[in-house]
């Protein structure tokens, strides 16, 4: 029962005495649940902690404490952790390397097996020998060629034995060398060159300026021949060659452009229609 001086704080209507709730029964847990409960095995458990959690949590093995003392553990790391001695592949790698280490050395001491240099091919090293020795050393020119005659590059690429094979070719004559190939004369050719000779002397023909060019350059060279060398006084432009543009310049440029390796010249199949 509720003394009078409870009721000594309190203005206005009050509830009566006999309907006062004792203070014990408000601070009791409340049991008594309206509508349908979880049968006793699935009872959930009361948690100690009056926190409501909002999102993913961390499982019930994972306790704070745990947590604190391996974030405290891992503060002073940084980079990638050296391996352990539990680590197995770790250690194999390192014995087996250690093991070809000493297995090496004993062979080396022992003479069993010498290494032997590497030595690379015959044919990766040494140029063909259409381009020779002074490969890269004299002046460089345009081609004086339209096209390029085909050249064969196969001491490249040639092994040993294809080089003893293409020698015993050569030998035996079946594969002949460019510069010893001999131009195959066409019957046809032949007869027909008999005929325009014959036809030119029958009508009494001049001769071409070209011909006549031609043999008065022989008879000058051939008397340049047979004088006497003396000995000549000093001359700048042939002593010191302060003229670039000479007289054997000059005449080397002259038979160069009697060579008709251009459209005008023969070809090589036939030489009369």
């Amino acid at each position: 029962m509720a003394s009078s001086d409870d009721f000594d704080n309190f203005i206005g209507p009050v509830l009566p005495p006999h309907l006062n709730a004792n203070q014990t029964d408000i601070n009791q847990p409340i049991d008594d649940y309206y509508g349908p409960a979880l049968p006793p095995g699935y009872k959930s458990q009361e948690d100690k902690s009056d926190d409501k959690i909002i999102g993913p949590a961390l499982p019930p093995n994972w306790s704070k404490g745990s947590k604190e003392e391996n974030s405290s553990d891992e503060d002073d790391v940084i980079g990638p952790m050296p391996t352990t001695s539990n680590d197995d592949a770790g250690t194999s790698r390192i014995e087996a390397e250690f093991e070809k280490r000493a297995d090496r050395m004993k062979k080396k001491l022992s003479g069993i097996e010498i290494n032997k240099e590497t030595k690379r091919d015959e044919w990766m090293t040494q140029l063909p020998a259409e381009l020779g020795k002074s490969f890269g050393l004299g002046p460089r020119t345009f081609s004086r060629k339209s096209i390029p005659d085909k050249v064969d590059n196969s001491d490249w690429t040639d092994t040993p034995a294809d080089k003893e094979r293409k020698d015993r070719e050569r030998l035996e004559g079946k594969i002949v060398d460019k510069e010893e190939e001999v131009e195959v004369k066409n019957p046809y050719d032949e007869e027909m060159a008999k005929i325009a000779a014959e036809y030119n002397e029958s009508l009494k023909r001049e001769e071409s300026l070209t011909d006549i060019h031609k043999k008065q350059l022989k008879r000058k060279a051939k008397e340049e021949k047979s004088k006497p060398q003396e000995r000549r006084p000093f001359d700048r432009d042939v002593d010191l060659k302060a003229n670039r543009f000479d007289e054997a310049q000059r005449d080397s440029i002259i038979k160069r452009s009697r060579q008709l390796d251009s459209r005008f010249s023969a070809g090589k199949g036939n030489k009369y229609l």
